[in-house]
């Protein structure tokens, strides 16, 4: 094959697959199916890349050089590409779902297959310009979603914690805590136990005037559930931690704690960013189990946990119990206003539609012999 050759079989959606290998295995597998359904991703991602290249001109933090310039372009592309697969995958378990109505699945699948589509583009009067796409909301079964609504929870809650820390309390220290429970098999049941234990841990060994905490229930790739806390109270040994939590649960004592160094806010960073993350790591279980049967246990997981309080606030975490003991009003999440650029604040002055080809119902598994139609 003669260089020139190459050059025109070598295409963005190539460049993506090399660039997934650096990294996690679960993008790799995304960026290898949208491959395998090349008719429709290789257009998207040619007609993307110029798109997103003019968007990203525009910002006021935009790279300088041209190697990280494209590093982040690419990077862009790839989790794009790599939510697209993951939706319309997802799309085809919620359609094949016989325990829900017809209606009501093929409308959800229909909205997982949508997202991310971009609409078009908004445009101030000092230039800027910020994407405008279609989100299904579903963070339960969209990767997408849900690292939307993760960063913003996060977000969130730091704001409440720098504030609360401002005002530090002698004996007082912010911890991460981790609590396990051995599996049953019934990840509801499972879950209600555990967050109906770590309740009474909290009146057991942590509630008093000034502490606080906020737990999130998460689901491990083999199926085992356990809480990631914030904690900010007097010190308690952990032995003491370990068997009161084994008391509690009748068969589990992991427990995992780490101090959170206030000067060090990485640290709060990253213990922040745990407890606000959705129940499952959706690309964990994608590595260990594959595109279809991951997604498949994914969507099983969000089934059975519909209704449950997977976040929990105690303490100074809660509104009413910050502002009588901090003395001021609690932060509250920012919001976004949709007819304002974010950069400027000036508000749009245009709107550039684009159109996006829908693509194919399903995404299937196509040899070279036999190439999607």
């Amino acid at each position: 094959m003669t260089i020139a050759a190459h050059h025109l079989r070598y295409t963005h959606l190539d460049q993506l697959l090399d660039d997934s290998r650096q990294g996690r295995y679960a993008p790799q597998l995304y960026i290898e199916r949208a491959v395998q359904n090349r008719p429709y991703f290789d257009p998207l991602v040619a007609g993307q890349w110029p798109l997103l290249e003019y968007i990203q001109t525009s910002r006021p933090d935009a790279p300088k050089d041209w190697d990280s310039y494209f590093a982040e372009l690419g990077a862009k592309s790839l989790s794009d590409i790599a939510d697209r697969v993951f939706s319309r995958s997802m799309a085809d378990v919620v359609a094949n779902d016989p325990k829900l109505p017809k209606r009501k699945r093929l409308a959800q699948s229909d909205r997982l297959k949508t997202c991310g589509v971009v609409q078009g583009y908004q445009e101030c009067p000092d230039g800027h310009r910020k994407l405008t796409r279609f989100y299904c909301d579903q963070p339960k079964y969209c990767r997408r979603c849900a690292r939307i609504a993760s960063n913003r929870k996060s977000a969130h809650l730091k704001k409440i914690t720098y504030r609360m820390l401002k005002r530090p309390i002698t004996g007082y220290q912010m911890r991460f805590l981790t609590l396990t429970l051995k599996k049953s098999g019934d990840v509801r049941k499972d879950a209600e136990r555990v967050m109906g234990a770590f309740s009474k841990l909290w009146r057991a060994s942590f509630k008093d005037e000034f502490s606080a905490a906020w737990r999130r229930v998460e689901v491990g790739p083999g199926g085992m559930v356990h809480l990631h806390i914030l904690l900010y109270c007097k010190w308690v040994q952990v032995e003491d931690i370990s068997a009161k939590w084994e008391e509690l649960t009748g068969d589990s004592k992991v427990v995992f704690i780490k101090e959170i160094k206030r000067r060090e806010k990485g640290d709060l960073k990253e213990a922040v960013d745990e407890v606000c993350k959705y129940v499952t790591d959706m690309d964990k279980w994608v590595e260990k189990h594959g595109i279809e049967r991951g997604l498949e246990l994914v969507y099983n997981i969000g089934r059975a946990l519909h209704g449950k309080r997977l976040s929990e606030s105690y303490g100074t975490y809660r509104r009413r119990v910050f502002e009588r003991r901090i003395g001021e009003q609690m932060p509250r999440e920012r919001e976004e206003s949709p007819d304002r650029c974010d950069c400027c604040g000036k508000k749009w002055a245009v709107f550039r539609e684009v159109i996006e080809p829908r693509g194919p119902p399903q995404l299937r598994v196509h040899s070279r012999t036999y190439p999607l139609i």
